[in-house]
């Protein structure tokens, strides 16, 4: 009941988020501000340096499916996310309740995954942990956010997928060359869920308690040069690799700055194998080679699958360069090359506003068991996003519209529209 009250009072209080100024960079607000005096000024540094965060979010989905069916939904929802200072500067505690809530799903319309199935509401305390620094490290412990290229949030919707573990980073620091990230998870919270579930349950039909070790290094030897590397292992599941270069070349005056990039997943089952598919090997590479000038971006994207299976990847976004809004083009045998666009409007007056195309092309896909061709598809998007710097600062506001073709079904297109309103306020001394 308190759960229940807790989440309608949060989402009448977000209701209408959409028509609410907001920005990518939270809007900063002083305690002092809202109350009129310094308060904590003399307050043990747990609370002096606490930090409370409101993000106000609504999001329309509409997507038009292969089948002939239909995944739609409108939503208001957020987050109220607090932090406290560090006890003796060592010890502190976070916590993040989500909510989405919603005002447009019909049942027989589910898929979004803006809301649980069928369209139920989500709301969670999907962070809820212990955090530790010393010697330029932070432990955590609870229920966390994982940020790394295999396991991480994907915040593209409503509610970002946690994790309960234990885990160990190095602190942000620009003197740094490197920063890592290991540890061990039992369960993840995924997007549409308001439920914890064991790592290797999120990837197979099989339940189990097997949990997942990983660990994650990027090193900059030089200001151009970034190598990343990571692993997660579940143990009678599936370990999963990953591995990636880039080099940004140095700016200089009148010619553009040029990026190439090259990564790797490699994916196979272990163990008793609990996916729930026959025993499998897989990988994914993919290429990036980008120029960038006064604002604008474009740059050509390519990748390879191998034919052993398609890339299991239920813990976070997709670190290829070929990852698009519906697809990642990663089916068995799947070859995929593609181009990218990108212009900020700063230079026009029009700060904060910026427009970005993608299309990619896959081709001699297979199913991996039937040893059987794919039809070839294609992937074509756009979007536009509106981040104020100053007046408004807070707002994000963002259409994403996707077109995805393939013959072979009963729609040969499948088309995805995306609104999205964001407004994030942070209140701190």
């Amino acid at each position: 009941m308190a759960r229940t009250m807790v989440s309608s009072v949060l989402a009448v209080a977000l209701a209408g988020a959409v028509c609410v100024p907001a920005f990518a960079e939270p809007l900063q607000v002083s305690w002092s501000d809202v109350t009129g005096s310094d308060s904590l000024a003399h307050a043990p540094s747990f609370f002096r340096d606490s930090l409370l965060e409101l993000q106000l979010r609504s999001f329309y989905f509409d997507r038009r499916n292969f089948d002939l069916t239909r995944a739609k939904a409108w939503t208001d929802g957020g987050s109220i996310t607090y932090q406290s200072g560090l006890l003796g500067d060592v010890i502190g505690v976070v916590g993040a309740y989500y909510t989405s809530q919603r005002l447009i799903a019909d049942r027989d319309e589910g898929g979004t995954k803006l809301l649980a199935p069928p369209n139920r509401p989500l709301s969670v305390l999907a962070q809820a942990y212990v955090r530790i620094d010393l010697f330029g490290q932070e432990l955590r412990a609870g229920r966390q956010l994982v940020d790394t290229p295999l396991l991480n949030p994907y915040d593209s919707r409503m509610v970002p997928i946690t994790f309960e573990g234990v885990t160990l980073s190095s602190i942000p620091d620009e003197g740094k060359s490197y920063d890592y990230t290991f540890g061990y998870l039992w369960k993840t919270k995924l997007r549409d869920s308001n439920t914890f579930v064991d790592m290797a349950s999120a990837l197979g039909e099989v339940r189990s308690e097997r949990g997942a070790v990983f660990g994650m290094l990027r090193f900059r030897p030089t200001a151009e040069l970034t190598a990343t590397v990571m692993d997660y292992f579940i143990d009678d599941t599936v370990n999963t690799g990953f591995g990636q270069l880039e080099y940004r070349f140095p700016k200089y005056d009148n010619i553009p700055q040029f990026t190439i990039g090259l990564n790797d997943i490699d994916q196979r089952s272990v163990g008793g194998n609990l996916t729930g598919s026959p025993a499998f090997w897989t990988y994914q590479a993919s290429g990036l080679a980008k120029a960038e000038m006064n604002g604008l971006t474009l740059g050509v994207v390519g990748s390879i699958t191998g034919q052993g299976a398609a890339i299991l990847s239920p813990f976070g976004s997709k670190p290829n360069y070929t990852d698009l809004q519906q697809v990642s083009f990663d089916n068995a045998g799947e070859r995929a090359i593609g181009g990218i666009a990108s212009y900020d409007f700063g230079r026009f007056g029009a700060k904060g506003l910026s427009a970005d195309i993608a299309f990619v092309k896959g081709f001699h896909a297979i199913d991996p068991i039937k040893r059987v061709e794919i039809e070839d598809r294609a992937e074509y998007n756009i979007s536009v996003a509106y981040e104020p710097e100053e007046f408004l600062k807070g707002l994000k506001l963002q259409a994403r519209f996707s077109d995805l073709r393939q013959r072979g079904n009963a729609r040969v297109d499948q088309t995805e529209l995306r609104l999205i309103a964001k407004y994030t306020v942070q209140f701190s001394r």
